[in-house]
């Protein structure tokens, strides 16, 4: 055997081996770590839906409120009919308040100045019971949208207003 082919096996044995080493790493480090995030990510999505099941002692979690992945209430809007409406507390994912407006669409004011702001209902003030309700369009997707007969205790002269589902719960937490 000549130098050439000694050198070329040699190689050839070093290239498998790194080759080997690489994909022994790939396999310990990086699939396992990726099984890591898909379970992450998967969790996350369960978190988002927040489809909450009984817990242990039979106690439903989180109030047992059902929501979907865009964080509106999760129930045939036909059912909500007749309910008191609250603003979705932080800990179920709301901003702990929630805005009733004079249309079911987000307008804070644009380039005409004018708002369709009703008033603001903080945490744990009753906003109304809902009368209606319908989808609307806000960036892409269609939100669905309460109107409510407006509470007494939220001091405004409006007798309906719109709140929208990914704001409201429908029991004081």
């Amino acid at each position: 055997m000549n130098k050439t082919t000694k050198h070329i096996i040699i190689g050839g044995g070093i290239f498998v081996g790194l080759g080997l080493t690489a994909y022994l790493l790939y396999q310990l480090v990086y699939v396992p770590n990726q099984k890591e995030k898909e379970e992450e990510e998967r969790k996350k999505r369960l978190e988002a839906q927040r489809v909450y099941a009984d817990t242990e002692e039979g106690n439903p979690e989180n109030g047992g409120y059902r929501f979907n992945v865009e964080g509106e209430l999760d129930y045939p809007s036909m059912e909500l009919i007749g309910k008191m409406m609250y603003p979705k507390p932080t800990s179920l994912g709301g901003l702990g308040y929630a805005w009733v407006r004079s249309s079911a669409l987000v307008d804070n004011g644009g380039w005409d100045f004018w708002s369709n702001k009703i008033t603001k209902a903080a945490s744990g003030k009753k906003i109304g019971k809902v009368v209606d309700y319908k989808k609307g369009d806000e960036s892409g997707y269609a939100y669905t949208w309460f109107k409510v007969k407006i509470d007494n205790g939220l001091g405004v002269s409006d007798t309906y207003g719109w709140v929208r589902s990914d704001a409201v719960i429908f029991k004081d937490y």
